[in-house]
């Protein structure tokens, strides 16, 4: 129990993330991946139990990337994407961070404009970042999925 409480704090910032700065939510998506005691198993338990819950596949997609399956974490942050009505920008930043660093330049500068454009001061964390066009609102589960 005590190491679930550790993970507390940083699930009500991630999970209410208006009322913090964008740092402090980014920061509290690294801690989610480092609860003691947490395992896949768990998480893959909570992503069964609460199948439309967006914040759970994006606390999943964290951990997959803070232990390298980058392919298992692009899955979860698309899953996460498409749960949330992609209305969320924090499985949108998370996604396009790691579109990046796999070249596709195109899908991540797409993803990181979507998430600027439901988290404005998000700008201010990523610096200039070359948006090539704004994001047409995505309605198909596929098109999220394509991406990755």
């Amino acid at each position: 129990l005590a190491d679930w409480y550790i993970g507390f704090q940083p699930l009500m910032v991630v999970a209410n993330d208006s009322l913090y700065p964008t740092q402090s939510v980014l920061n509290a998506q690294q801690q989610l991946a480092h609860i003691p005691g947490l395992d896949i198993g768990q998480l893959e338990h909570l992503c069964k139990r609460s199948p439309r819950n967006w914040i759970v596949r994006l606390w999943f997609g964290t951990y997959m990337e803070q232990r390298g399956a980058i392919d298992q974490a692009l899955q979860q942050y698309a899953d996460a994407i498409t749960v949330s009505g992609e209305k969320e920008w924090q499985p949108l930043y998370k996604a396009s961070d790691l579109l990046e660093r796999r070249g596709n330049t195109s899908a991540a500068s797409e993803f990181r404009a979507w998430a600027t454009l439901l988290r404005p001061d998000l700008i201010h964390e990523i610096g200039d970042y070359p948006l090539e066009h704004q994001p047409a609102p995505r309605h198909s589960e596929n098109s999220v999925h394509q991406t990755t």
